[in-house]
């Protein structure tokens, strides 16, 4: 399948830029700087159509909600469309879609206290307006990953403040942005926990069941979580612990009950790794694991491209180890994981924070685009 990402990523020079890549064979089409002074901690999320939304913190310390576009041929706009200050910020600004034009951000202020804010993106990217902001009056640090859950439920995860364990929280974003206080708060980690994803895994009448990783000093764990409509806790349904350690690790569905966790392993080594989750939450054993890079594979993002091709960008590769590297791998519908089928340097000096999107719709080349390392960007404009 042909297909067209974004990724945005820290530049050598603290600087923002996002970049269009074309698959199945790699290549980087175009690049854009949307901030030359700095753009840390960044977060990336498709509006729809050509539009993408970025959030980072600037030079300022402020956090910012910016929004691009990239057409079907992969040509990002010269100049960026929206853009929304929301004041001092210490943690990344997660965001997730509400409902039509409606998002929710979650982050931590100057003064390291939690914050949720919602937010008006229209389709055509500009004017970004805020909506409404609800300060939770708790300490919250490291990162703080955000997901809706079961209706207007929506969980976040962090780091406390002070003896540092892991905490999520669950509380309400209706679809026109209206943000309750917290319901309920449950630690989940011990101290030196990091929150890296929440994922919603079902939802039902009864109840719905979102996935948590974590990393501890004991390791990396994907947790799975129940919680009623109202909000609060009705059981943790399972934990699986892989020996390691990460700044960030990633979990995506394959296929029906079967889900990939990216991970970096010790100081350095990529890993990806399948198991089973149950619609009630019921983690599996595992099936496969597979070593995508040795060197270094640090502040990881993964996605599932299409049917059994997935794939993973990060900071590391080869020497000097801080390059922004992409790559794709194959996993069928069982869990069992493939060989790696491309390699892309897309910065060949340092990429921090990269973030991987996809672009919907028709893209470059068509279904019928040709795979293989020998594709030039010239021969792909060509089958246009």
């Amino acid at each position: 399948m042909a297909f067209l990402a974004l990724i945005a990523h820290q530049g050598p020079d603290q600087d923002g830029f996002v970049r269009s890549v074309a698959g199945p064979a790699l290549a980087v089409i175009d690049t854009f700087e949307f901030d030359p002074v700095r753009a840390v901690n960044l977060e990336l999320l498709p509006r729809g159509g050509d539009i993408f939304i970025v959030t980072y913190i600037d030079t300022a310390l402020d956090g910012v909600v910016i929004t691009v576009s990239m057409d079907g041929l992969g040509i990002i706009g010269a100049a960026v469309i929206g853009t929304l200050n929301i004041g001092p910020a210490l943690t990344e600004l997660s965001i997730v879609r509400r409902s039509g034009d409606v998002h929710a951000l979650v982050y931590a202020d100057g003064a390291v206290t939690g914050i949720c804010r919602t937010v008006n993106i229209p389709a055509s990217g500009s004017p970004i307006t805020a909506i409404s902001t609800l300060s939770f009056g708790i300490t919250m640090g490291g990162t703080t990953p955000l997901t809706q859950v079961i209706g207007d439920v929506h969980v976040t995860a962090f780091q406390s403040g002070g003896v540092s364990n892991g905490r999520w929280s669950s509380f309400t974003i209706t679809a026109a942005g209206a943000i309750g206080p917290l319901i309920t708060t449950v630690i989940f980690g011990p101290a030196g926990t990091i929150a890296g994803q929440v994922l919603k895994i079902s939802e039902s009448g009864a109840e719905g069941v979102f996935a948590l990783t974590y990393q501890d000093p004991a390791g990396n764990h994907v947790q799975t979580v129940a919680i009623s409509p109202a909000g609060t806790l009705i059981a943790v349904r399972g934990t699986i612990t892989f020996t390691g350690f990460t700044s960030r690790a990633k979990l995506v569905q394959v296929s029906g009950t079967v889900y990939a966790l990216a991970e970096r392993e010790g100081a350095s080594t990529g890993s990806i790794r399948t198991f089973t989750i149950s619609s009630t939450g019921i983690i599996g054993a595992p099936i496969d694991s597979f070593t995508f890079d040795a060197n270094c594979a640090q502040e990881l993002d993964f996605e599932h491209i299409d049917t059994n091709l997935f794939a993973v960008v990060f900071r590391g590769g080869d020497v000097p180890l801080t390059q922004g590297t992409m790559k794709t791998i194959t996993i069928d519908t069982l869990g069992n994981l493939g060989p790696i089928v491309e390699t892309l340097t897309f910065d060949a000096v340092l990429a921090d924070f990269p973030r991987l999107e996809l672009r919907g719709g028709t893209v470059i080349g068509g279904p019928d685009l040709p795979a293989g390392p020998s594709l030039s960007m010239q021969e792909k404009l060509l089958l246009l």
